[in-house]
């Protein structure tokens, strides 16, 4: 449904945009831009670029898809998400890696960023201002709190918790809650694990992997052996285990290459 305001201002008519979704005032949709079923867009959003929305999305005013200047580059949203007021999402070309992909079930808050080649799978959660760097990983089920700022090509696992304000060059491994000065994996993301119905078991084998790694800083393979000795190397703690073991096998921190820095 499109209302005739925003038809008068920018919406191209060569976009593909499903007659349920609902375009706002004063919109600027461009011509490469597929929108789907029962998505919202509140006035004032831009969307310009090879940019394909899904369904029943809300974007919400001010919010910027693409970038205004003639740069190739495309950008894939999935379905149900929401992004709120003044949320900029960068796009990626084919030879950069591909597009921009946000997952499914996704809430990205105020002002938040998206760099370049970021890739977010779903039901992650961004607090106003947080903001990734180009080529940045989410995992599903990360909580990003308000003013985090993720350097180029970090990786977030998946359940992690990122404290206010904090800044993130390395991996920040799944399940843990990153917080400090710098910031580091100070302990289990425990209310986030049991949100999602973690059991006791599984929370108390991730405890002892965190006390083994970060704590008492044994080498993987004799945390492995401990944890597996005394049957806690469950399915979660596997993959915290292959999370560390990428990231350590990596540059500076980080699982994927790090070269120079590069601007999100």
């Amino acid at each position: 449904m499109l209302s005739d305001c925003a038809l008068g201002v920018g919406v191209d008519s060569r976009a593909r945009i499903d007659p349920e979704a609902t375009i706002g005032p004063y919109c600027v949709i461009g011509p490469d831009v597929h929108i789907g079923r029962g998505t919202r867009l509140e006035g004032h959003v831009t969307v310009v670029g090879r940019v394909t929305i899904g369904e029943h999305n809300h974007i919400h005013s001010g919010v910027l898809i693409g970038s205004l200047s003639r740069r190739a580059g495309s950008a894939v949203i999935g379905d149900h998400n929401v992004l709120r007021e003044a949320v900029t999402v960068r796009l990626n070309g084919a030879k950069q890696g591909g597009p921009t992909t946000i997952g499914d079930h996704n809430f990205l808050m105020a002002c938040t960023h998206i760099g370049r080649g970021c890739r977010l799978e779903d039901h992650i959660i961004m607090a106003n201002a947080a903001r990734l760097a180009a080529e940045v990983r989410v995992g599903r089920h990360a909580f990003l709190s308000g003013g985090v700022l993720v350097e180029p090509r970090v990786s977030i696992g998946r359940h992690a918790f990122i404290s206010l304000l904090s800044r993130i060059r390395r991996d920040a491994p799944p399940f843990m809650m990153i917080e400090g000065k710098p910031p580091r994996p100070r302990c289990v993301n425990l209310v986030g694990l049991k949100r999602q119905g973690f059991s006791g078991e599984a929370i108390r084998a991730l405890t002892k992997a965190h006390r083994l790694i970060y704590r008492d800083r044994l080498d993987l393979s004799r945390a492995f052996e401990v944890l597996q000795q005394a049957g806690l190397m469950l399915e979660p703690v596997g993959d915290l285990f292959d999370f560390v073991q990428a990231q350590r096998a990596g540059a500076r921190g980080r699982a994927l290459k790090s070269n120079d820095p590069l601007k999100g």
